[in-house]
């Protein structure tokens, strides 16, 4: 078996130990079983690895996007203030035509020309 320095491999790779221990000491049993059965043991002790790789591979990716989506996220936010900004900025633009034109109306009005002409 593949012993890993890892202490989340340790309990995993002794509990293998023990069973391959297990079955070389095992001398009721037949050669050809003992090497059978540590060949599977082997291959379980590969499958689990592989399987542990995969794990850390998914765990990567949903960590990467993760991070594009936090990212994605503050631009959306940085975009949508900007959009504000812009709006109160129009808001203010089309505020200020309207008093704009209503002087022009109140000055016209003082000089008596008749505002349908306006119109």
């Amino acid at each position: 078996a593949v012993v890993s320095t890892q202490s989340g491999h340790y309990g995993r790779d002794r509990k293998l130990e023990e069973e391959k221990k297990k079955i070389n000491e095992n001398n009721e049993m037949i050669a050809e079983e003992k090497v059978k059965m540590l060949g599977k043991l082997d291959k379980r002790a590969h499958q689990l690895d592989e399987e542990e790789k995969e794990r850390d591979s998914l765990k990567a990716k949903l960590a990467s996007m993760q991070s594009k989506l936090i990212h994605g996220g503050s631009e959306a936010k940085k975009m949508e203030k900007k959009m504000e900004k812009e709006i109160k900025k129009k808001q203010k633009a089309v505020e200020e035509e309207k008093r704009k034109a209503e002087e022009m109306k109140e000055s016209l009005k003082k000089k008596k020309v008749p505002t349908a002409t306006l119109r």
